[in-house]
């Protein structure tokens, strides 16, 4: 349970700049970004990042220029986080470079010199530092075709299944912008799926084309609404393609991994996707407690809060997130998190007591404070707290889908090759 808990991948889509463009209802920022992130490496669950996250959202700006000190950075040099990559040489500049044509971001990225030439001396060192811990987009699926397959589904749903991710005001809108958006789309390629749909929204809910770099620029959500005309309905309908987006890629990482040459620390047998909803399919998405991946006894879960370690709220850095690194190489820290995963799963199962699990969770934040002292401005003891295990989840509503094999059957079921 536990144990294989840690080597799962999960899609991380919490760090798509197309949903910090587009935030979801429960919105995230920075900080809660951090707060998952961190409490990910604190339990050694393995994240994938998309390659075009590092270079377009906002929030990771800087993320690459030192590596060292970074929190992506560190996650990333210690294998907490994998990168999914579009070119197959695992060259994160060479994939930017070979998609400019088709996203528009790229595009602006790679077309400013000035800027380009310093990222793509970054991206490369850290693709040379990376061998071994980066996805490769699988050769024989379209991410973009599967999108489409996913969205055309939504757009065949029932009223009660349509209800689960929109409300029964949105169905009219919905429609519309899907019929926009079949016109568009080029059902041989299937590039730019979602950027396409969401141009499509703009055409319907304001009549025109709006740069999505004057969207991101204004911060402020309360602005977006009042200086462009339909950003909230653009938004509802992106929360949806966004959900949609995410599955799409965790079903092309599931099956590049699972096809893959065997990588070690990674179990190839399910993938999970972190996003928003993760509630329109649930014949392939699974909803489970992230915990301990699979059903926790009704009895054990209000004990669970005594012994499971998370990220505090309100806990502030100093910049520097090396101490990423040393909660795996420090070797008190790495036995204490051994010890405390197996004491947890143990007790789940009904094989351990909670005496035990408790004592082995005080040691492990003993340990992780020791280390985490010297990078925090308040004392990580005393700011401890108790939350869901590991939890990728998003705050206030969201949710960590572990998605089974199923999502692998989807992808042949598809046919894209």
């Amino acid at each position: 349970m536990l144990a294989s808990f840690s080597q799962r991948l999960t899609y991380f889509g919490v760090l798509d700049d197309v949903v910090d463009r587009y935030p979801w209802p429960a919105k995230i920022d920075e900080t809660s970004i951090q707060q998952q992130l961190i409490t990910a490496a604190i339990y050694n669950k393995k994240v994938l990042i998309n390659d075009g996250y590092l270079v377009a959202n906002p929030v990771l700006l800087g993320e690459l220029t030192d590596i060292d000190t970074t929190l992506v950075g560190n996650m990333l040099m210690t294998g907490v986080a994998r990168i999914f990559s579009r070119a197959s040489s695992g060259n994160l500049a060479e994939g930017i470079e070979k998609n400019a044509a088709k996203i528009e971001t790229h595009r602006k990225l790679v077309d400013n010199r000035k800027v380009w030439r310093y990222m793509r001396d970054d991206l490369e060192y850290m693709s040379d530092q990376l061998d071994g811990f980066t996805i490769t987009w699988p050769k024989d699926k379209n991410m973009g075709q599967i999108f489409h397959v996913l969205l055309t589904r939504v757009r065949a749903f029932h009223q009660q299944e349509r209800l689960r991710i929109m409300s029964a005001e949105d169905f009219r809108d919905f429609d519309l912008i899907f019929q926009r958006y079949e016109r568009e789309i080029d059902h041989k390629s299937f590039d730019a799926a979602r950027t396409i749909f969401e141009q499509q929204c703009w055409q319907h809910a304001a009549g025109m084309d709006v740069t999505t770099d004057v969207i991101t620029n204004t911060r402020s959500q309360h602005l977006r609404s009042a200086r462009f005309k339909g950003y909230d309905l653009v938004c509802r309908m992106m929360n949806i393609a966004n959900e949609l987006y995410h599955l799409a890629y965790s079903m092309g990482a599931y099956h590049s991994v699972a096809t893959g040459a065997p990588r070690k620390g990674l179990d190839t047998s399910e993938m999970g996707v972190a996003s928003a909803l993760v509630t329109a399919f649930p014949d392939l998405v699974n909803e489970q407690d992230s915990a301990a991946h699979g059903a926790v006894p009704e009895e054990r879960l209000a004990d669970l809060n005594q012994i499971l370690v998370s990220v505090p709220k309100g806990l502030k850095y100093k910049g520097d997130f090396a101490f990423v690194t040393r909660l795996s190489t420090n070797g008190n820290c790495r036995r204490g998190r051994a010890h405390y995963l197996e004491e947890v799963a143990r007790y789940i199962q009904g094989e351990g007591s909670l005496a035990h699990a408790r004592e082995a969770s005080d040691e492990y934040k003993s340990a992780i404070a020791g280390i985490m002292a010297p990078y925090v401005e308040e004392t990580w003891m005393e700011k401890l707290i108790k939350s869901p295990l590991g939890s990728l989840a998003l705050e206030d509503g969201g949710v960590t889908a572990w998605a089974t094999s199923n999502l692998g059957a989807v992808g042949q079921l598809i046919s894209i090759g």
